[in-house]
């Protein structure tokens, strides 16, 4: 019985908990913790790797170090050598128990003091490494200046290689370069003389520039443009006079001319208001283009309506073109054509017109009374050609007043006496009094001087508003405030009421507050960030000296020592003797010594390419270790080798075969639907299909369904490349997780298979397949394993049946007599078959387990008899309350669909040991819902033990994980009894 068995632990695990107590009491007083591994060569019990002794304790004991050397000892205390290390144990050092004291390298990366017992105290991280009982100096590698005059690389060691001596001298990490000696230009304003070290002395300022190795000459005399704004008298020394404000800038020597006021179109494009001095204001940009002052309307293109007669085609910008006369009017952007009731020969009347196949030689009457009109033989008197495949023929009085004349109110033409019409034209403002009106551009501008207002096309006025300041350029003049004022920046001047400037003078220092800023003040200045000079009460300069440090605080920067240093608390980079600075870095932990603080992230990272380790704040390392396959994304790489099926030439399955072994592995049709689509989606139906994946969990995707050999370890690869296994180890997985294994799935990459899949799948409803090849063997063919019944296969032999049972029974124990022969599908050729559940799944094995443990046979039952339904596990059993529920007893769910055997009981829970499918194997749960089912009074059938026929071969079965724990748990409940005896 169970219940004995877990009693019977229990006691056990009372006398391993008296048996340690001691050790207990001896850990307690020692502060010791246990020894991390056994091992074969041992220092007390502890576990000796290289010169290190890890040790549950120190004992005074002398122990000779391993590989010879000096021994060690330890003192009753038991704590001289030992250090505290990670995990539950010591580590005590083998060597002379002697050291000269002072400070040293502890390690190749470390530096600390060493005091005469060999401890160590003030340890530090050499960033450079630690050498000559130092650290290391840092330097950044590269070329530099070694001195004033060599340079050569340096290394991160500060250590000098490839010393060259430059001629010139070294500076800015380069030799100088070698200069011709002589007066030249410095730059573009000054000169010197340069000697052969390219060293400058007697810089002197060119006022107007330097060019040619010398000050530019005097200047040409003359009227000219001081700049883009100014025009003035240049004198030979190129001092300016008479310099005076062009209110429209200046260009080619003289000042552009003013500008007339007013809106209109600054380009093809734009619309904006023009000042007289030509600058533009409320610049707006014309959809359709601006003309005539004024942005173009808006129209739509397509064949319209020009007015109520005419009819044409009008472009995005409004434009007419094609406009054609309609002689019955236009509307719905057509031509109108009335409906008639009489005939002219054939044709059809539409208003005044004839329309004619052809002119007949006949007189008709006009619709509506009014004269006649004849055709003559030729067919052509009276006629002119239209569209189409007819005539129109005009009916009115043949006599007529001749000359120019309003033909309608749209248009003009000349009249003969006959009436007929020639030259006609368009009028687009209408016509009237025998001629077109007059064509005026619509939009804002003068009705006259005073007056502004908005003029329509047809040269009406609407809006009309007044000008007080007259009105000009399309626009009312602008109104200002009288008064001297700033022009611009540079310039001052009168304005008047009407906003126009006069007497405008430049002014040398700029105008603010509607005045020329007053003059300078007298002294040695700097003349900008470069130049220092002397600058007089009117602005101007001389003795400008070049500054090559720069130009501050009325002064030239004095000189600086070259190097790389600290530019201030925060950054670091390279001054050069002008105190300029170059490739200043930010130092995100400071810069103290001439250089950046270390920094570094901590956690555990790659120490460098093949070594890992963990690296603290201030960049030391600890637990370096070496990777024998490189380092890489912080841990070492695992490399794996690829399975050998990836050799192979593709295999590609039929999608209805692929359907079968759904069908046979436990899918129901729609779930074989997904299944087989998900295949494709994978592989496309290769059963050879290879994919590796990188990182820190490198693994294969294997086989038709990419099967994962890191995640589903389980599935061997011969399973993975066997599409028969692999369906059916894909079921196992689908019960467990379902679809969401498959990426594929989960992305909706599937979905673009499923009609293919829905169809295989049909068709291998009704057929049955050749099971495909293996990679490593052949597998069973129609003469060993057919589909018996539904989906559910059977099996000629016993041992062929126990291959599919399912991979949770076999983890559960008991699982060779998991099968039956019973021929109930009259073939017997292959009688066997795997005990089934509800539908095509094959059962979970719950209830069988639980006859096994409590050797409960039954019919029907395994082929050993055992019982195999949660029913026949509970009959002759009584229900009970769970909280009146004992270890031993059956536990159900509320369906009586799962079952296991109590093992603990708990507050409202009980803790089941039970096969579980969802779990895959043999588990413990708690549960706080379902039924408990007790042994009744009365006897149960049971075959006793001794007479009961055993399993052929029941797996070992593993240590029972939760008594072992229960042990541990008594183990550390009696410790910290004992320390809370000591305080």
């Amino acid at each position: 019985m169970l219940s004995n068995r877990i009693s019977k632990l229990k006691i056990l695990n009372r006398i391993i908990a008296v048996l340690l107590l001691g050790l207990i009491i001896f850990l307690a007083f020692g502060n010791v913790a246990f020894a991390i591994n056994s091992c074969t060569l041992t220092c007390g019990g502890g576990k000796i790797e290289g010169t290190t002794c890890w040790k549950a304790m120190c004992y005074p004991t002398t122990y000779s170090c391993p590989g010879g050397g000096s021994t060690y000892t330890h003192n009753s205390a038991g704590d001289s050598w030992c250090e505290s290390y990670y995990g539950s144990g010591h580590k005590c050092y083998c060597g002379s128990p002697s050291c000269t004291t002072g400070w040293k390298c502890k390690d190749s990366n470390n530096k600390g003091y060493q005091s005469s017992d060999c401890s160590w105290s003030s340890v530090t991280y050499c960033s450079n490494g630690c050498s000559n009982n130092d650290c290391n100096p840092s330097c950044t590698t590269g070329w530099k200046c070694k001195d004033s005059n060599n340079k050569g690389y340096q290394s991160s060691d500060c250590s000098w290689s490839s010393v060259t001596y430059c001629s010139n001298g070294c500076s800015n990490n380069d030799c100088n370069p070698s200069c011709t000696t002589g007066w030249k230009c410095k730059d573009s304003n000054n000169k010197g003389y340069q000697s052969s070290d390219c060293s400058w002395s007697s810089v002197t300022y060119c006022s107007n520039g330097c060019s040619n190795n010398d000050c530019n000459p005097s200047c040409t005399t003359g009227w000219k443009c001081k700049d883009s704004n100014n025009k003035g008298y240049q004198s030979s020394d190129c001092s300016w006079s008479s310099v005076t404000y062009c209110s429209n800038g200046c260009s080619n020597n003289d000042c552009n001319p003013s500008c007339t006021t007013g809106w209109k179109c600054k380009d093809s494009n734009n619309k904006g208001y023009q000042s007289s001095d030509c600058s533009w204001s409320s610049i707006t940009y014309c959809s359709n283009g601006c003309s005539n002052n004024d942005c173009n309307p808006s129209c739509t293109t397509g064949w319209k309506c020009k007015d109520s007669n005419n009819k044409g085609y009008q472009s995005s910008d409004c434009s007419w073109s094609s406009v054609t006369y309609c002689s019955n009017g236009c509307s719905n952007n057509a031509c109108e054509h009335s409906s008639c009731t009489s005939l002219c020969g054939g044709g059809y009347i539409e208003g005044t017109t004839c329309w004619k196949a052809m002119c007949y030689p006949t007189t008709y009457s006009c619709p509506g009374g009014g004269s006649t009109y004849t055709y003559n033989s030729a067919g052509d008197s009276g006629c002119e050609s239209e569209w189409g495949s007819g005539y129109k023929c005009y009916c009115g009085n043949p006599t007529c007043t001749t000359g120019w004349k309003c033909k309608d109110s749209n248009n003009k033409g000349y009249q003969s006496s006959d009436c007929s019409w020639s030259s006609i034209t368009y009028c687009s403002n209408g016509c009237s009094n025998n001629d077109c009106n007059p064509s005026c551009t619509t939009g804002w501008k003068c009705k006259d001087s005073n007056n502004q207002g908005y003029q329509s096309s047809d040269c009406s006025w609407s809006s009309v508003t007044s000008c007080p300041n007259g009105c000009s350029d399309n626009a009312c003049n602008p109104t200002c405030t009288t008064g001297w004022k700033c022009k611009d920046s540079n310039n001052q001047g009168y304005q008047s009421s009407d906003c126009s400037w006069s007497s405008v003078t430049s002014c040398p220092n700029g105008c603010s507050d509607n005045a020329c800023n007053p003059t300078c003040t007298t002294g040695w200045k700097c003349k900008d960030s470069n130049n220092q000079g002397y600058q007089s009460s009117d602005c101007s300069w001389s003795s400008v000296t070049s500054c090559p440090n720069g130009c501050s605080d009325n002064a030239c920067n004095p000189t600086c020592t070259t190097g790389w240093k600290c530019k201030d608390s925060n950054n670091q980079g390279y001054q050069s003797s002008d105190c300029s600075w170059s490739s200043v870095t930010s130092c995100p932990n400071g810069c103290s010594d001439n250089a950046c603080n270390p920094t570094c992230t901590t956690g555990w990272k790659c120490k460098d390419s093949n070594n890992q380790g963990y690296q603290s704040s201030d960049c030391s390392w600890s637990s370096v270790t070496y990777c024998s396959n490189g380092c890489s994304d912080g841990v070492c790489k695992v490399t794996i080798s690829s399975p050998s099926q990836c050799d192979n030439s593709p295999n590609l399955i039929p999608m209805k075969d692929a359907a079968r072994y759904a069908l046979d592995a436990g899918f129901n049709k729609d779930n074989a639907i997904i299944i087989v689509a998900i295949a494709w989606a994978e592989s496309g139906g290769n059963s050879y299909a290879c994919y590796y994946n990188s990182g820190k969990n490198p693994s294969w995707d294997r086989g038709i369904l990419q099967i994962n050999s890191y995640w589903h370890s389980e599935v061997t690869d011969n399973d993975a490349f066997n599409p028969t296994t692999a369906f059916q180890e894909a079921f196992r997985i689908y019960e467990n997780r379902g679809f969401r294994e498959w990426t594929t799935h989960t992305n909706g990459d599937y979905t673009k298979h499923l009609d293919a899949a829905k169809k295989a799948v049909n068709q291998a409803s009704s057929t049955s397949i050749t099971p495909a090849q293996s990679p490593t063997e052949i597998q069973p063919d129609v003469s060993t394993s057919a589909s018996c019944f539904g989906c559910h296969t059977c099996y000629s032999t016993k041992e062929e049946a126990q291959k599919h049972v399912p991979t949770h029974v076999k983890d559960c124990g008991y699982w060779k007599c998991f099968v039956w022969d019973d021929n109930r599908y009259n073939d017997p050729e292959h009688p066997w078959r795997v005990i089934p559940g509800s539908g095509c799944e094959l059962g979970t094995g719950c209830a069988h387990w639980v006859a096994h443990q409590l050797n409960i046979k039954s019919n029907p039952g395994c082929s050993e008899g055992y019982a195999i339904r949660v029913s026949q596990v509970i009959a002759g059993r009584r229900e009970v309350e769970l909280k009146n529920c004992k270890v031993g007893d059956i536990w159900t769910n509320d369906g009586k669909t799962h079952t296991g055997i109590v093992c603990q009981v708990g507050t409202n829970k009980l803790f089941v040991e039970h096969c579980s499918s969802g779990d895959g194997g043999l588990v413990k749960t708690w549960f706080s819902s379902g039924k408990c089912w007790t042994e009744s009074t009365e006897s149960l059938t049971k075959v006793p033990p001794s007479t009961e026929a055993q399993p052929e071969e029941t797996p070992p079965k593993e240590p029972d994980k939760n008594a072992i724990q229960e042990v541990w748990e008594s183990i550390g409940n009696i410790i910290n009894e004992i320390r809370s005896w000591f305080g």
